[in-house]
């Protein structure tokens, strides 16, 4: 005669992991959809598996059994630089740019219009100065190319391929 908590616990096991196989499909694949657009913020849950122990005999899941909790929504920018930035220019890109150069410690503006969370589609002098100092923090790989020592205050070729890097 088979020891039926033996066999239900293997069932319980196979079955945990097939669920988490397809689970991390699910989330996987538009996770790859979502990577390949351009200028789009994605915002999508993962699941997050704790304690993962297989059933009781009844069925009953013990007290620190597999459970699943959301987690906040993670915030992933597709967007990239295309084309040339500088003073005056009014575009979406230059958004990005704002929210690239904030979210590294290269602040647009403590507080207002260009600040973290306040981002704007307007190249002004805050956002010039803050693209200054990324670009003399990173003149190794931006300004040394072309000879530069200074800044420019123009998202170019050389700042447009480090920032979509």
């Amino acid at each position: 005669m088979k020891n039926k908590s033996f066999s239900k616990t293997k069932f319980n096991i196979a079955w945990a992991s097939i669920v988490t196989i397809f689970i991390g499909a699910v989330v996987y694949v538009p996770a790859l959809k979502f990577s390949q657009k351009e200028k789009e913020v994605v915002y999508y849950r993962v699941p997050v598996f704790v304690n993962m122990t297989p059933s009781t005999e009844n069925g009953a899941q013990p007290a620190n059994s597999q459970s699943e909790k959301e987690e906040p929504l993670i915030k992933v920018s597709t967007s990239r630089i295309t084309k040339d930035l500088k003073l005056g220019d009014v575009d979406e890109e230059v958004k990005f740019l704002q929210e690239y150069l904030n979210g590294r410690g290269f602040l647009v503006a403590e507080s207002g219009p260009g600040s973290p969370g306040q981002e704007t589609t307007r190249f002004g002098a805050g956002t010039r100065d803050a693209l200054i100092r990324f670009q003399e923090a990173n003149a190794e790989l931006i300004l040394k190319p072309f000879g530069l020592k200074e800044g420019t205050g123009v998202a170019g070729e050389m700042t447009r391929n480090l920032i979509n890097s």
